[in-house]
């Protein structure tokens, strides 16, 4: 339990943008976080946050973050009247 309290603020990251399938349990003195994230952005924190706690390569963290950016993504056809089609997707942010 000592390391998600070690951790805690990357596990609040993850959660707060929109983490899913976050998987946690702390084994053999080793913190294991598997989730995704909506975008590559959202992971980045989650690592920027990790480095900041444990360093460039903790010992006591194994992390899966992955993100959804390019599988999930909303798109809206609008009809031009000259037969063509504008086509609006959400961008990674």
């Amino acid at each position: 339990m000592a390391l998600q309290e070690k951790y805690s603020a990357v596990i609040e990251i993850i959660n707060s943008n929109g983490g899913r399938d976050v998987v946690i349990n702390e084994e053999g003195g080793v913190l294991n976080i598997n989730a995704t994230v909506p975008y590559p952005k959202d992971k980045n924190l989650a690592w920027d946050k990790i480095k900041e706690i444990g360093g460039d390569s903790p010992a006591d963290l194994v992390a899966d973050i992955a993100s959804r950016a390019g599988i999930e993504h909303d798109f809206v056809v609008i009809p031009h009247h000259f037969g063509a089609h504008l086509v609006v997707g959400c961008a990674d942010a």
